[in-house]
């Protein structure tokens, strides 16, 4: 026995050593060699020019790190322009990964996402490499992940991984003993407590031994976050007075809409140098950022005639009840036109007559609000503003794959930057020669630039369903709403049953084998538990951030609606197809 533990030890331990991959000395420690040159932040710009993210994971352990399947790494981008862009790839067997980043400004930060293995911000330059390591050793020394950086703005990064900001937000609100004091404010008082104390981290950020250009950044990521935190105030503290059963003096904020409106200036964030933070950008994407925390943009200021559509009109009612406008009675009329809707009943009480007229002055008070608001905001001027009439007219086509029609192209050229333009007629060119592509070869429109695997899965999943409707539904089994989605469609499904139509659903590892098993008898239509990845890509192909989400195909093949939800909408768009 003595003789075979030592044979074994003699074949093992050279394998183990073999199979080490430790950081080398000069990547763990180069951070030792950042010296402060006194420069300041370099001066932002626009730009195409891709920048490049590489990484490696040593000493990686699938057991540790939780990971039996292959990892993806992805990088979500805030592109200012039309939103959410993630880029993704499969780590190579050597766990090195290189991801090509789409940027519009020289400088940039997102987010980098590898599984559940780290999830954190990195600085980008355009036309430049950053490198990122990991030892998987660190897990069990220090109970979690660390970042080692190399090459481009490694000042910067090892700077933004430090606990700063989230020692920030801990102290001022995200306590129950702050937010308990937070509560009793009026608007005013909160704006002043919040404006405070980002005075006094800026005065820390003077005592860090990091560069000059890295404390420059840290402010600048710094007035965003207070920024955003006066942003959703309204909100916050109507939570947190119900929370803590608080009564405020004044609550509804009824002083002049300028004095608390005014921190955008105060921060002075207004320009060029905030596109180097992650969520500045990020307030263009949603235009969450004045006062009562709703999104602004401008097609959700509704007209009076929207509120025949359903989710406009659930979609205000709830903001008056969560706003206290609504009285119990008025909930229950509300709940009786939404039931109407969902059964195509277009007859109307009196009382519901009434109720509705409440809805439309509400709509036309809360868009004056909204106008008033942005004014004492951005003055009208500026890249606030600008990002703000961008972000509306290329939503509506650019995720879609479809190009921004000339009239609006020569509405942008009028604007204060020539690379507004520049950069969307750039995509205008890039979807025109996708289109163009996909009709040459017969294929499913691209709805996403560079998804060629999502193209033949698609291919694959639909080969068997020709000349049929399909309605693709993406779930999994921990998904509520998903779940609640599906029982909702039950009837709906039931009328199309004799039908050349299709119901697909797609979950990924992410539900259970042995909950998924249990669940799909019991949903009828075709089911597919794919790999993460291969999820991912399909998502990322029509911008899906979320789930539940749908794909409508149509019988000849091509995509002919995404992003919409509900059942009578479907219905509709179904008999439409088949009407064909």
């Amino acid at each position: 026995m003595k003789k075979l533990l030592l044979f074994l030890t003699a074949i093992v331990l050279p394998l183990t050593m073999l199979a080490q991959d430790d950081m080398p000395y000069k990547i763990k420690h180069y951070a030792d060699k950042i010296k402060d040159n006194g420069k300041s932040l370099e001066k932002e710009e626009f730009s195409m020019k891709p920048a490049i993210i590489k990484g490696k994971i040593y000493n990686f352990n699938p057991q540790v790190v939780n990971k039996q399947d292959k990892m993806i790494a992805k990088v979500y981008i805030n592109n200012p322009f039309f939103g959410n862009e993630c880029v993704a790839v499969e780590l190579n067997p050597d766990h090195t990964f290189e991801i090509k980043v789409p940027m519009t400004v020289k400088y940039q930060t997102v987010t980098l996402d590898i599984d559940s293995f780290f999830y954190g911000l990195v600085v980008c330059a355009a036309g430049k490499t950053i490198e990122i390591s990991f030892d998987v050793n660190d897990i069990t020394q220090h109970q979690k992940l660390i970042p080692y950086f190399a090459g481009e703005n490694v000042d910067l990064n090892y700077a933004l991984s430090l606990p700063f900001y989230d020692k920030f937000k801990k102290e001022l609100i995200y306590n129950n003993d702050t937010m308990r004091k937070a509560a009793t404010f009026t608007m005013l008082e909160y704006k002043k407590y919040i404006l405070d104390g980002h005075e006094r981290y800026s005065k820390m950020v003077d005592t860090m031994h990091i560069t000059k250009r890295a404390k420059e950044f840290m402010k600048l990521m710094l007035k965003y976050q207070t920024a955003e935190i006066l942003s959703r105030a309204f909100r916050d503290l109507k939570i947190w007075r119900e929370q803590f059963n608080v009564v405020c003096a004044n609550p509804q904020f009824q002083d002049d809409i300028n004095n608390y409106y005014n921190y955008p200036k105060i921060l002075d964030i207004d320009h060029l140098m905030m596109f180097y933070t992650y969520d500045m950008i990020q307030i263009f994407n949603i235009w969450n950022w004045f006062g009562d925390g709703r999104i602004f943009w401008e097609n959700e200021k509704f007209s009076k005639s929207d509120l025949n559509k359903r989710d406009v009109f659930q979609y205000r009612v709830d903001n008056m009840l969560f706003d206290g406008h609504l009285t119990v009675k008025e909930k229950d009329i509300a709940d009786a036109i939404v039931e109407k809707m969902k059964k195509k009943d277009t007859t109307r009480t009196d009382e519901e007559i009434a109720f509705i007229k409440t809805v439309e002055d509400y709509i036309e008070k809360h868009n004056q609000k909204v106008t008033e608001e942005w004014k004492a905001a951005c003055g009208g001027e500026g890249y606030f503003c600008d990002f703000g009439k961008l972000y509306d007219i290329c939503c509506k086509y650019i995720p879609k794959g479809i190009p921004v029609p000339d009239a609006l192209v020569t509405e942008i050229e009028k604007m204060s930057n020539p690379f507004y333009a520049k950069y969307v007629k750039a995509k205008n060119a890039e979807i025109r020669g996708e289109t163009e592509a996909e009709n040459e070869r017969g294929g499913y429109y691209a709805h996403k630039e560079g998804e060629s695997v999502a193209d033949s899965l698609l291919v694959e999943l639909l080969k068997d369903n020709q000349n049929k409707v399909v309605l693709i539904d993406f779930w999994n089994t921990w998904c509520g709403p998903c779940r609640g989605a599906i029982k909702d469609m039950e009837p709906m499904k039931a009328e199309f049953e004799d039908k050349d139509v299709v119901f697909m659903y797609l979950a990924d590892m992410t539900s259970p084998e042995n909950e998924y098993n249990e669940l799909i008898p019991t949903i009828k239509g075709l089911h597919h538990r794919l790999p993460n990845s291969d999820v991912d890509a399909l998502k990322r192909k029509w911008g899906f951030t979320g789930i539940p989400a749908y794909v409508l195909i149509g019988k000849d093949g091509m995509v002919k609606d995404f992003g919409g939800s509900g059942t009578d909408y479907f219905r509709q768009k179904i008999n439409a197809e088949l009407e064909k």
